[in-house]
C-alpha cells in the first residue's frame, strides 16, 4: 500500500505530537513493505519535521514531503475554502491519515484520529480559533472519512454523541513513550536539584481548567500537615489563575526530565474532569509511580484496577484518594506494571494497519 500520513503535529509539545511520532515510527518499523508519504507543513519548523523523518528506520520506504504551509494557512486551504486538494503534494495514495487539525480534500480513502472532544466540550476554555478548527474538521470527518480511530471506548461514545457514525469508529489505544521508565535515585536527585524540588513530593500534570488543578491543590492542602508530603509539583503551561505559593509550578518540562520527576514522585494526581485517553496514567505506571485519577470519562478505562479512583468534583474524595494511595503505594505500583502490558505502540500500529487494509478492500 501507499500510505500518506500528515505528521505536521509531530513537532509540538502535546499528546497529539506524541501519538503522531510514535504511531508513525511503529508503522514504519513493523510494516516496512508499504510506501509511506510523510507530509509535514510548517512555516518555522520545517527543519524539525525533516529531522524527525530522518530519525525513522527503514528510510527507503519513506517519501518525505515537507512544505511551508503553516497550520493557519492549512486551516484556510483545507478546512474553510477547500479550494485545493492535497493530492498534488502527496500523489496517488491508497490511504490518507489526516491530522487532528485539518481535513484536506483527497481522492485517497481517508482515516483520521480523534483524540478527544475537549476543544468542543470545553469551548469556553478554548481559544475561539482552535474551537472553530475542531468543529469544522469534525463536520468534514463525518462527511468524508472512511474510518475514525479513537483511543478509548469513552471517546467512542463521545464521537457517537457528536454525530459520527458508529460503523466508522475503531478503538485503538495509545501507549507511553519508551523514555518513561524507572530511573535511578541519582537521576532523580539530579533532576529534583535542577528544578529545586524539595522533600517528598506529589505530581500533577496540566493547568487547563478541565485538569481540575484548583481542587487538586485544595486536596493536597488537606493532607499536607497529616503526612510528610512537602510539595505539590505542577507541570504544564504557567497559569496566572493559581496562587504560586500553593504549589511548585515548573511550566513545560521535556519528557527526558518529566520521566525522572515522575519516577521520584510519591504519586501522580490526575483528577481531570475529562480526558480522551489519559496518557500520563500509563506514563506513571511505566516509571513505577502510583496514580490517583478520576472516576469519569476515559480514566477508569485506561487505569483499570491499578489506580485509586476519586470523584474529581469533590475535594474530600481527592484528599482521601491521596491518603489511600500513600498507604497502598507498593501494591498499586505492581498493579500498574501489570496493567501496562495491555498497551504498546506495536499493537497500536498493527491495529491501525488492519484498519487500513480493511478500508482499502471496501
Amino acid at each position: 500500500m501507499r500510505i500518506a500520513i500528515d505528521i505536521s503535529q509531530s513537532v509540538y509539545s502535546t499528546g497529539v505530537a506524541v501519538y503522531t511520532r510514535e504511531f508513525t515510527r511503529a508503522l514504519v518499523t513493523h510494516f516496512p513493505n508499504n510506501e509511506y508519504v510523510l507530509y509535514g507543513g510548517s512555516l518555522r519548523k520545517q527543519a524539525e519535521l525533516r529531522e524527525y523523518i530522518d530519525s525513522l528506520p527503514n528510510n527507503s520506504c519513506i517519501i518525505p514531503v515537507v512544505t511551508g504551509i503553516s497550520p493557519s494557512i492549512a486551516n484556510v486551504l483545507w478546512n474553510k475554502t477547500r479550494a485545493f486538494s492535497i493530492d498534488p503534494l502527496i500523489g496517488k495514495c491508497d490511504i490518507l491519515h489526516t491530522s487532528d487539525w485539518v481535513e484536506p480534500k483527497s481522492k485517497s480513502k481517508k482515516v483520521t484520529t480523534i483524540h478527544d472532544f475537549a476543544p468542543i466540550k470545553f469551548a469556553s476554555d478554548t481559544h475561539p480559533k482552535i474551537a472553530d478548527v475542531h468543529k469544522r474538521k469534525l463536520e468534514l470527518v463525518k462527511q468524508e472519512s472512511a474510518g475514525v480511530i479513537v483511543p478509548s471506548e469513552s471517546t467512542k461514545k463521545d464521537a457517537i454523541d457528536f454525530g459520527v457514525k458508529k460503523e466508522l469508529l475503531h478503538v485503538i489505544p495509545e501507549a507511553p513513550q519508551k523514555i518513561y521508565k524507572k530511573t535511578s535515585k541519582n537521576d532523580v536527585l539530579e533532576v529534583t536539584n535542577k528544578y529545586r524540588i524539595t522533600g517528598p513530593y506529589v505530581l500533577a500534570i496540566g493547568t487547563a481548567k478541565r485538569k481540575n488543578l484548583t481542587r487538586t491543590i485544595s486536596a493536597f492542602k488537606q493532607i499536607k500537615n497529616s503526612t510528610d508530603m512537602a510539595t505539590l509539583v505542577v507541570v504544564g503551561e504557567n497559569n496566572s489563575e493559581y496562587q504560586q505559593e500553593d504549589a511548585l509550578f515548573l511550566g513545560f518540562v521535556p519528557d527526558s526530565d518529566l520521566s525522572k520527576i515522575m519516577s521520584g514522585a510519591e504519586m501522580l494526581i490526575y483528577a481531570s474532569l475529562y480526558e480522551g485517553f489519559g496518557l500520563p496514567i500509563l506514563e506513571a505506571f511505566s516509571v513505577g509511580c502510583p496514580v490517583v485519577t478520576s472516576n469519569v470519562s476515559s480514566m477508569p478505562e485506561v487505569s483499570g484496577k491499578a489506580a485509586v479512583l476519586v470523584n474529581p468534583e469533590n475535594v474530600n474524595s481527592i484528599s482521601k484518594g491521596i491518603t489511600r494511595t500513600l498507604k497502598e503505594r507498593d501494591k498499586l505500583i505492581e498493579k500498574g506494571y501489570i496493567e501496562l502490558k495491555k498497551y504498546s505502540w506495536k499493537n497500536n500500529a498493527s491495529k491501525t494497519m488492519d484498519l487500513y487494509k480493511y478500508i482499502t478492500q471496501q
